[in-house]
């Protein structure tokens, strides 16, 4: 992989937003690419921060895991995506565990190499607080999912959200594999399978493997709007 593809790729990223191709030539260069096969984990909670982490190919989770094996996904991360901002800037310790939910290509800047470059940079800087800010509205409306909605109204909004990033209110694709959207949404299996076989017989959905026909839009927004604060 050439400096121009990664420059390319880091154009897209809004972490880098405004950086000049001086700059972007530079931080290319300190890049280093690394690979993982789905389900293979890429840093384990309480391992040592020594890099930020951008997607260049697939998609990660970030999850918090208990004693007794159960797993609670935070967040996902697919092209083009950053992670890992806080922990690479304090130098402190991976506050959770992350893995490839499919063959996944990152590309990593060491933690002395970033911060450089927000000494040198104002606008990285400054990126680097709205993308904090944007996580920190995230995680808070993550929480109050978790904690006050329902799973078929935190279904339902997901499908809504994947129908407008794919601009289809009529039939969309899942993006997640079934256990990953179930753990996503902070639920099991078996309760999504309720769920969605509910929505099916009430005529809102119609799911045919990984594609999901909405039948009822307007039903499926009114239950999304459900315990909305």
């Amino acid at each position: 992989m050439t400096l121009i593809m990664y420059q390319d790729f880091l154009k897209r990223t809004a972490l880098l937003k405004g950086l000049s191709e001086c700059q972007l030539d530079q931080l290319s260069a300190k890049l280093v690419r690394r690979q993982y096969k789905k389900g293979e984990v890429v840093f384990s909670e309480g391992q040592k921060a020594e890099h930020l982490f951008f997607v260049y190919q697939g998609r990660v989770r970030l999850y918090k895991s208990s004693r007794e094996g159960k797993s609670q996904t935070l967040q996902l991360f697919s092209s083009s995506g950053v992670f890992a901002e806080v922990p690479a800037l304090e130098g402190g310790f991976f506050p959770a565990h992350c893995e490839a939910i499919e063959n996944t290509t990152l590309l990593l800047l060491k933690r002395q190499a970033l911060l450089s470059l927000i000494q040198k940079d104002s606008e990285l800087a400054l990126n680097m607080i709205a993308i904090l800010a944007s996580r920190l509205r995230a995680f808070s409306n993550t929480i109050a999912d978790l904690t006050l909605k329902e799973t078929d109204v935190r279904l339902a909004n997901y499908l809504l959200q994947l129908s407008h990033v794919q601009g289809n209110e009529a039939l969309i694709r899942l993006d997640l594999s079934k256990p990953v959207l179930a753990n996503s949404l902070g639920t099991s299996r078996e309760n999504l399978y309720r769920v969605i076989d509910k929505l099916q017989h009430q005529a809102v959905i119609d799911m045919d493997g990984c594609y999901i026909k909405i039948i009822n839009y307007s039903a499926l927004k009114m239950l999304a709007e459900e315990n909305n604060l």
